[in-house]
C-alpha cells in the first residue's frame, strides 16, 4: 500500500510542476511586446541601445533615408518596441489607422510622414506624445494637422509633417454610387501602397488571366 501511495504522491508533484510551468508560458506570451532592431550589424545588447516605444496607430516609414516595409505593421495591437543605437537618427513615421463609419463601410485615415531628427543615447527611451484620437473626428483632424513629438528624459523633439496623402473611404455597393469608379478608386490606391514584390505578384496574376491566386510568399521586414 505504502508503495501505491509513494507513486501517486510523485505523480502529483510532476503534475504540479506541469502546470506550474505551462502557467508561466501562458504569461510570458499575453505579456510579450513585439521588438525591432533597428540598425545594421550584429544584435547588440539592449542596454547599449535607445528604446523608441510605437503605437499600434503609428507605422514606421523610414530610418536614415531607407524606405520601411509598412505591409508588416498593419493590424497591429500593441505597442512595438524599437531598439536604435546611440547617436543620430532621421526617422518618419505616420499616423494610419482604420475606422469603421458604418455597417459595412470603413476608412482608413492616414497622415502626413512626419519627419524626426535625433540624437539617441544608450538607455534612453523615447516616446510619442500627441492629442488625444479617440474619436473618428479627432482622428481626421490630427491627419491634416498632425501635432506629434518624441519625448524623453533627455530631450522633446517636435515631429515636423510632410507633404500630406489623401485619405480613402472603403464602400459598399449601397453607397458606390457617391463617387464615380469607387473600386478603380480603391485598386488604384492600394497599388500606391503596396511594395514591388507584391506590384509584380498581382501583374503576373493579371497576365495569366486571374487563374490563380499570387502564391509567393510576401517578405516581412
Amino acid at each position: 500500500m505504502s508503495h501505491w501511495w509513494q507513486l501517486i504522491q510523485a505523480f502529483n508533484k510532476h503534475l504540479h510542476r506541469l502546470c506550474m510551468t505551462l502557467l508561466c508560458i501562458n504569461i510570458s506570451a499575453c505579456s510579450h511586446t513585439r521588438a525591432v532592431h533597428l540598425y545594421d550589424g550584429p544584435q547588440l545588447p539592449e542596454q547599449q541601445l535607445a528604446e523608441l516605444r510605437l503605437p499600434s496607430q503609428f507605422e514606421l516609414v523610414k530610418w536614415n533615408q531607407q524606405p520601411i516595409n509598412t505591409h508588416s505593421q498593419l493590424f497591429r495591437n500593441r505597442l512595438t518596441t524599437v531598439y536604435l543605437p546611440p547617436g543620430r537618427h532621421t526617422l518618419q513615421v505616420r499616423y494610419a489607422q482604420v475606422w469603421r463609419i458604418g455597417a459595412d463601410q470603413h476608412e482608413k485615415i492616414q497622415s502626413a510622414p512626419i519627419l524626426f531628427q535625433l540624437h539617441t543615447q544608450k538607455g534612453e527611451i523615447l516616446k510619442f506624445a500627441h492629442p488625444a484620437i479617440r474619436l473618428h473626428a479627432e482622428a481626421l483632424q490630427f491627419s491634416t494637422s498632425p501635432k506629434l513629438s518624441l519625448v524623453s528624459a533627455q530631450q522633446n523633439v517636435q515631429g515636423i509633417p510632410q507633404l500630406a496623402p489623401k485619405t480613402l473611404s472603403f464602400l459598399n455597393r449601397e453607397s458606390s454610387d457617391e463617387i464615380a469608379n469607387p473600386h478603380f478608386e480603391q485598386l488604384k490606391y492600394w497599388w500606391q501602397q503596396s511594395p514591388v514584390q507584391e506590384r509584380q505578384l498581382f501583374t503576373n496574376w493579371i497576365k495569366q488571366g486571374r487563374a490563380a491566386e499570387p502564391s509567393a510568399p510576401l517578405s516581412d521586414q
